[in-house]
């Protein structure tokens, strides 16, 4: 078949037209590029992700966090603070000099983020003489630290880390206070996961109150033991309710007394067994007994 001139013409154009239609422009294969790349990613579940800045940390020099409780960048020493901290009004108050501060770092509470426990004491006293002792839970929030929560024991006489839930660490506390003839021996768990404001949760696990009276001639003393069982903390307390035994001059019921006082008394000795299991939540007692020691049910005040 012979092609004329026309047609040839006319293959010529089509042939043309095709190639100019298939040719691409660089910003077209840019653009195809990144579509078949955003096509990959959402048949993979993949997000594209650009460069994020790393997150600033907050310096962990003591200095750094005595700063962050509140104390005075002139007054800061090698072991704390030459005055009481203001991060917290009720500091400012106090008028102690050299108030030593110690740090611990671990994880207290579930922030992702780096955490220290800051304690002293000093700055807060009550009225009676009871001293009170700080424990200041602060977190890295965004390159500086915060406080977190506080937890002011009065009449403090130790403190002892806990293993919670997750790697979280608890305190469990002993404190003894009291006046006027009333001093409670006081086991406490600080549980700092469970903050709610500036305050964490804190759940007494033992109150027994030794008690003494010249009046009605009465001595209620508690010996507490406390043993750690893995997870469980096991308390045994040997209670003792008799006559006053103490020196009728050193009595503080404000009268003059002489022997023998009255009502006449014997002594009755018994034991109770306290046993708290760890939890999410605190703990729990295993058989739902109260924190409370109370006195034998024939004894009377």
């Amino acid at each position: 078949m012979r092609t004329t001139p026309l047609r040839f013409f006319a293959l010529i154009s089509i042939c043309s037209f095709c190639f100019a239609c298939d040719k691409k422009t660089p910003s077209d294969a840019v653009d195809r590029g990144a579509g078949a790349r955003n096509d990959a990613a959402q048949k993979t579940g993949a997000k594209e992700t650009s460069a994020e800045a790393p997150i600033a940390k907050a310096d962990t020099s003591p200095a750094t966090i005595y700063a962050a409780l509140g104390c005075p960048g002139n007054a800061i020493t090698d072991t704390g603070c030459k005055t009481c901290p203001t991060g917290q009004e009720i500091w400012a108050e106090g008028v102690a000099e050299d108030v030593a501060i110690s740090i611990t770092s671990g994880k207290f509470s579930s922030d992702d983020a780096p955490q220290v426990l800051a304690v002293f004491g000093g700055c807060q006293d009550r009225a009676g003489g009871d001293e009170v002792t700080n424990y200041v839970h602060l977190v890295d929030e965004e390159g500086a630290w915060k406080i977190k929560s506080v937890a002011s024991l009065i009449g403090l006489e130790s403190c002892e880390a806990l293993e919670g839930p997750e790697g979280m660490t608890r305190h469990l506390c002993l404190t003894e206070t009291g006046r006027h003839g009333h001093y409670p021996t006081t086991y406490e768990a600080i549980i700092w996961e469970k903050a709610s404001g500036r305050e964490p949760m804190r759940q007494i696990l033992v109150n027994a109150v030794n008690a003494h009276s010249c009046a009605n001639n009465y001595d209620i003393i508690h010996a507490v033991s406390k043993t750690l069982d893995g997870d469980n903390i096991n308390f045994e307390i040997t209670s003792t309710h008799g006559p006053y035994m103490g020196k009728l001059e050193e009595c503080s019921d404000g009268d003059s007394f002489t022997s023998p006082l009255s009502p006449r008394r014997e002594s009755v000795k018994y034991t109770t067994k306290l046993s708290y299991a760890v939890s999410a939540q605190g703990y729990k007692e295993a058989q739902g007994k109260k924190a409370l020691i109370m006195p034998s049910r024939d004894f009377v005040y």
